[in-house]
């Protein structure tokens, strides 16, 4: 039995949701210290500042509002997870690249909710707007 293969518009999503992570990390490394963390305390992560956070936020609502204006079938739920697993899954890995931390459990779960709320929200945002 062979298992069916998920739409190619599904990959590509999942892999934007990859490249969109990995941009925001990188600007948010490259500006860290004038603009996230002027005093220089925390280590890069978008969790560690709240600017940060809502850098991130309005980052992958963005993502997620360009990615919805594409047309696809009616269950676009499907093309809104594929990318949000492509973020989290980015995150997990810089994540283990950068040093999971004593609370890693913690911070995969609130940077899951993060990236999903965020995505799902710019999806749907655009679905309306368009309807």
């Amino acid at each position: 039995m062979t298992a069916e293969r998920p739409p190619r518009a599904l990959w590509a999503d999942g892999i934007v949701g990859v490249a969109a992570f990995l941009a925001a990390h990188g600007i948010e490394r490259l500006l860290w210290r004038a603009q996230f963390d002027p005093a220089g305390g925390t280590t890069p992560w978008f969790l560690n500042s709240g600017r940060a956070v809502a850098f991130m936020a309005v980052w992958m609502l963005a993502v997620g509002a360009v990615l919805g204006s594409r047309p696809t079938r009616a269950d676009w739920t499907r093309n809104a997870l594929a990318a949000t697993i492509g973020a989290i899954a980015a995150m997990v890995g810089v994540l283990a690249v950068v040093g999971p931390g004593t609370i890693f459990p913690l911070v995969i779960a609130i940077g899951s909710a993060v990236l999903a709320a965020s995505l799902f929200a710019g999806w749907l945002l655009r679905r309306l707007i368009d309807s």
